[in-house]
């Protein structure tokens, strides 16, 4: 069975300079950004109450 390779992009929220392409092998570290929009303002917007995912650091 061989390696399946998946190409994602996620935003770059770090404070340090982002890299153009992180090298493969690269531990990245990965967080959720705030829930929207709130449990108690679900009936105000026409949206799904979610989170986004974004890079926050990579080793």
């Amino acid at each position: 069975m061989g390696l399946i390779t998946v190409s994602k992009s996620l935003k770059w929220v770090g404070m340090v300079e982002p890299l153009k392409i992180i090298p493969k092998g690269t531990l990245i570290r990965v967080s959720l950004a705030k829930w929207w929009p709130r449990k108690n303002k679900l009936k105000d917007y026409n949206v799904p109450h979610g989170c986004y995912l974004q890079l926050s650091g990579w080793y």
